[in-house]
């Protein structure tokens, strides 16, 4: 599912950036995101989005929310959660291609939940984006396995999930989504072992 400002699609032509939300963006909650009152940033988030923006490579979100299959939250509160997302992002100089999400709980057998590729072929589409090569910013192992299945880029993050779970064969590992925008930086330039 696709919550996006833009309806429109580009021919694919440049590498860009897909970011898991829940413990890279925002604060990861077990409990799940139920309301805009629980979706709350790390305070390096806009930060960030502000080196991210720099860089001038498409960005789209990707993120599972099964907490729709198990009634949680309404879609259309993660719709506007979402909309929100995108306009603090403009604010801090990013403009986010799309928000790609998966409604679906575990046992559906869709193909759009991570570590399926339909999320990120649908943003790809969208952003006119080369899937191989772009780099995926993530906390979790569907994250990893869906960037490594896609010959992604891949960057786990040590925030939400990313200090609990075990390596999965990641390209690199960050303390955080700021740390993650500088080594992406840092492997735009060539040099991929001075991300500071």
């Amino acid at each position: 599912m696709i919550s996006s400002p833009g309806e429109s699609t580009k021919e694919p032509s440049r590498v860009g950036v897909f970011l898991d939300r829940d413990g890279v963006i925002n604060v990861y909650n077990s409990n799940y995101i139920r309301s805009l009152d629980d979706f709350i940033y790390y305070d390096h988030t806009a930060e960030a989005f502000r080196q991210l923006g720099q860089l001038g490579l498409p960005v789209v979100v990707v993120t599972n929310q099964s907490g729709i299959a198990r009634g949680y939250q309404p879609e259309s509160e993660v719709i506007e959660t979402h909309r929100r997302l995108v306009e603090d992002a403009r604010g801090w100089g990013v403009e986010i291609a799309s928000v790609e999400y998966c409604p679906h709980g575990p046992d559906e057998g869709c193909r759009c939940r991570k570590p399926g590729p339909l999320m990120f072929e649908r943003g790809a589409e969208r952003a006119g984006i080369e899937l191989s090569g772009s780099f995926m910013v993530g906390d979790s192992p569907s994250d990893m396995k869906a960037g490594r299945a896609l010959e992604m880029t891949t960057i786990r993050v040590e925030t939400g999930r990313g200090a609990e779970s075990a390596a999965v064969d990641e390209d690199y590992r960050e303390p955080d989504f700021l740390a993650a925008v500088k080594r992406i930086a840092a492997l735009v330039a060539g040099a991929p072992n001075s991300p500071d």
